[in-house]
């Protein structure tokens, strides 16, 4: 519930976090100029060590360092212990081998003569790793940040609208009131967002509902029905819409299908719906209409809402009696609690199963905790 909130603290919050998210997107973009720097240079460097030997090592050590970080993926989402175990002894398998690379290309750069070039590529690339975790962190604080922007301007959203419609209720009440006085169909907006109220003549109006049914035949017998579920419920008439002349009549059937394809409606007329939405509309007329008048047919599809009941959970210490748990093949009678013994089961199991003590077991049942029959009826309360 937000009721308790202020206007004021609203449009803070709001504020405040689409600051955040806006600062938080210049830092981004900010690393991402610096880590685009830090390639340039890097390739720069690379493309000047031409030695066949370091390329090699070089392709491998780059190779090595990409599956590293795909398990490291899979390492963080894997569940099972033991694809962990496994990931990590991969993980460590492929280290060893990059660190050997590393130690092969300073080798070789030291006899080749470009140590100098090589620790300064190393030294870009560490930069650059730091650079994309910097970036990484951003982006989960952007997350969250526009999460909470969202949350505000929700909340502001619905302040809005809630006005809105408040303020244009009395106004389309009136209207109602009017047009229902001479017998007319009216239509609105069920969100209440525009003022706005169609007052229409309404003539050979027909509600239709669809049924599905399933079935399945009978040998020798009649059919048989599994369900009956509504599918859909749909109304049409034709109405004579009224306006100070054709184009005034024109620019409300255009008003009319512009909600067409946006919004829930609300029809009072033969048949009084509260969430309609119009499945086709259209304009026509005659030799027999004014010239501030036009023919317009409507099919309206309802639209059922559902009726979701919950569950009320009420907070509180629950205590458990051991030996009330409901097992399967157990049934109660009217001396105790007995459980079916199923092939392999021993006195222990049951014991554990039922929270009743391995000597309470055997002092309440015939049978030796050796050989407990298949099927038969253990009791254990």
């Amino acid at each position: 519930m937000t009721s308790y909130l202020s206007d004021t603290r609203i449009r803070s919050e709001t504020q405040k976090w689409a600051d955040k998210v806006s600062q938080l997107t210049s830092k981004i973009d900010d690393r991402n100029t610096i880590l685009s720097a830090l390639d340039g240079e890097i390739n720069s460097i690379n493309a000047g060590l031409s030695d066949a030997d370091y390329v090699a090592c070089k392709n491998s050590y780059d190779s090595y360092k990409n599956q590293i970080s795909t398990l490291n993926k899979q390492l963080k989402s894997s569940k099972s212990k033991a694809t962990k175990n496994k990931l990590a002894s991969q993980i460590n398998d492929l280290k060893s081998k990059k660190t050997n690379c590393a130690d092969k290309m300073r080798q070789i750069a030291k006899t080749k003569g470009f140590s100098k070039q090589l620790t300064t590529m190393l030294q870009k690339s560490h930069n650059k790793d730091m650079v994309n975790k910097l970036i990484s962190d951003l982006k989960k604080q952007r997350t969250t940040a526009t999460k909470q922007r969202n949350y505000w301007k929700n909340i502001t959203e619905s302040r809005r609208r809630a006005l809105i419609a408040k303020r244009n209720a009395p106004v389309i009440a009136e209207q109602m009131k009017q047009g229902k006085s001479k017998g007319h169909t009216m239509i609105y907006r069920t969100d209440m967002q525009d003022s706005r109220v169609f007052e229409l003549i309404e003539t050979s109006p027909t509600e239709t509902g669809t049924n599905d049914v399933a079935t399945k035949p009978i040998d020798g017998g009649q059919v048989e029905t599994n369900f009956i579920a509504q599918s859909s419920i749909e109304y049409s008439a034709t109405f004579y819409l009224r306006g100070e002349d054709f184009n005034d009549c024109d620019n409300k059937y255009k008003q009319l299908l512009d909600w067409s394809y946006q919004y829930e409606l609300t029809v009072d007329g033969f048949s009084r719906w509260k969430h309609a939405y119009i499945t086709s509309i259209a304009k026509s007329t005659d030799n027999t209409i004014n010239s501030n008048g036009m023919i317009i047919s409507i099919t309206f599809s309802y639209a059922r809402q559902a009726q979701i009941k919950y569950k009320k959970v009420t907070k509180g210490k629950t205590k458990h009696k051991a030996g009330t748990k409901k097992s399967s093949g157990s049934r109660k009678g009217k001396k105790g609690r007995y459980i079916t013994v199923k092939p392999g089961m021993t006195y222990s199991q049951i014991s554990k199963k039922t929270g009743t003590s391995l000597s309470s077991l055997i002092k309440m049942n015939k049978w030796k905790s050796s050989n407990l029959p298949v099927g038969a009826k253990v009791r254990y309360a």
